[in-house]
């Protein structure tokens, strides 16, 4: 943040829900990096998404996205297999806050770093029956001018 640089980072995947939520993994538990969590198509926390177990020393979630079943680019590793995959994980959830940002920051070209991060949480949706330290601020939104 120092160097007007927005890091934005996997929770992690290490919860097993509902019986045992896991704290943010590094580095999304640092005060300087944004973390995500995964939710998934019924709005419900990914069974494997970590949480904000420990906010006192940074390992809060910030925001969360969908990532559970998403389609992603893979690689190929046999001549029978396809360029993609159903995969599920808060790695899957981080690039749609990190395509986010970058819109963020092409439209408001003006804003540093802290504030297209307060703009991402400000414009998140909460999501009603779920826990902050779960999904922080809520689901990333894409701001729409009229």
């Amino acid at each position: 943040m120092e160097n007007n640089c927005l890091i934005i980072a996997a929770a992690g995947n290490d919860s097993n829900r509902p019986a045992l939520p896991m704290p943010v993994s590094a580095p999304a538990n640092a005060v300087s990096i944004m973390a995500v969590a995964a939710i998934d198509s019924q709005m419900q926390i990914a069974r494997f998404s970590n949480g904000g177990l420990n906010a006192s020393t940074g390992g809060d979630i910030n925001v969360c996205a969908p990532g559970v079943n998403v389609l992603s680019s893979y690689p190929k590793k046999s001549a029978n297999s396809g360029n993609y995959q159903i995969l599920s994980g808060t790695s899957m959830a981080t690039p749609h806050v990190s395509g986010l940002a970058a819109l963020y920051m092409e439209q408001y070209p003006d804003l540093n770093a802290r504030e297209i991060w307060e703009l991402i949480e400000e414009h998140a949706k909460p999501i009603e029956n779920l826990k902050y330290r779960d999904v922080g601020k809520g689901l990333v939104q894409v701001i729409r001018e009229e």
